[in-house]
């Protein structure tokens, strides 16, 4: 066999292996339960948005869909993190341990700005330690600001998977959709406000085709409870990849078995879970 024709075939199967490896995996990220959509607010209608994270660093698990409604004329969103992520990474080069809550405001409230959030509020509760702070001040909390913004729509993590399975995940879900259904209840907490019922709940959700594929243990048990997606929005990599470099002190990259820049290239949706805010979730 000539060398060229050799060369040739070596080339088209490689090809060919990298093609279908490509497909295979870019099918990894997609939700075959979910509806598509190019923006979130413009598919749900609503003028004004309340994220509830408990993490420097979280909004970016849905920067893409913050980042395109930030950017419609007359539409306020609004973000609470509940923690100020003191016991994250601590890279020498990047602060000391003492300093990591100042540097990882800085952070968000940077990434924030970059993304266009109207308004940013940062609680001071311990991070890594939701699980053993009064779920009852946190929802009354949330209910006040609920009440007082009255947004439209209410994005939090599911509180049965958090995204990845994280505790404090999983109580900023919980109590932020405990306050989206306290605050319309016109029985709760009054001097806290009139009643406002928001139009949506919506769960932003881990890929979970990825997760029982290559997660671990942990992931496939996030994929197994959280409830399937009925909402996927195509987004562009730019707010992600940003969010990675902004947030420098948590090196995000090291969390993903791609580089942003081609993880982001197949990794092009978001998934969400779209409630009603008076009923609680099935899957």
């Amino acid at each position: 066999m000539p060398l060229t024709v050799w060369v040739a075939g070596s080339v088209a199967f490689v090809a060919t292996v990298v093609l279908i490896g490509g497909l295979w995996f870019d099918r990894l990220f997609e939700a075959p339960s979910a509806g598509r959509a190019s923006s979130l607010v413009h598919h749900l209608g609503s003028r004004s948005v309340l994220a509830v994270f408990d993490h420097p660093d979280d909004e970016t698990l849905a920067a893409g869909a913050l980042a395109e409604a930030a950017k419609r004329e007359g539409i306020e969103v609004r973000t609470i993190t509940l923690t100020r992520g003191e016991r994250g990474y601590a890279e020498p080069h990047i602060s000391r341990r003492e300093d990591l809550r100042v540097v990882r405001e800085s952070e968000l409230r940077r990434f924030g700005f970059a993304l266009g959030i109207d308004h940013q509020e940062i609680w001071d509760y311990p991070d890594g330690e939701l699980v053993n702070t009064s779920g009852v001040e946190l929802v009354e909390r949330l209910v006040e600001r609920i009440r007082t913004w009255r947004p439209d729509l209410v994005l939090t993590f599911d509180p049965a998977g958090g995204y990845n399975g994280h505790p404090d995940h999983k109580v900023a879900g919980a109590v932020a959709s405990d306050a989206v259904r306290a605050g319309l209840d016109p029985d709760y907490r009054p001097e806290l406000g009139e009643p406002h019922r928001p139009q949506h709940l919506v769960y932003v959700l881990a890929p979970a085709r990825a997760l029982r594929t290559i997660g671990g243990s942990a992931l496939r048990v996030v994929a197994q409870v959280q409830p399937d997606a009925n909402l996927a929005i195509r987004v562009r990599p730019e707010p992600r990849i940003l969010g990675w470099r902004t947030h420098a002190s948590q090196h995000l990259d090291r969390a993903y078995p791609l580089p942003g820049w081609l993880l982001f290239d197949f990794w092009d949706k978001e998934h969400y879970r779209v409630l009603d805010p008076g009923v609680r979730p099935r899957r």
